[in-house]
């Protein structure tokens, strides 16, 4: 199975730019960090938790908390 088979592509799209943004253009380090256990989303990894649309918003807070320093 693909890992953005469940998403829409313009979500998968966006979360992954913006993952990408946030680990200024590194694509191994956006991809670990997508793949792996998350603190500020209870220990889910972000590709799983994204799979819904409210999953997918919190994903982009928490990419943006990340962004600004705050560690949640």
């Amino acid at each position: 199975m693909e890992p953005f088979s469940d998403f829409s592509f313009p979500k998968a799209a966006e979360i992954y730019d913006a993952c990408l943004e946030l680990f200024d253009g590194d694509r191994d380090a956006a991809w670990g960090w997508l793949t792996s256990p998350a603190f500020g989303l209870g220990y889910a990894r972000p590709i799983d938790y994204a799979k819904t649309e409210a999953g997918a918003m919190e994903v982009r807070n928490l990419i943006g908390r990340l962004e600004h320093g705050v560690l949640s």
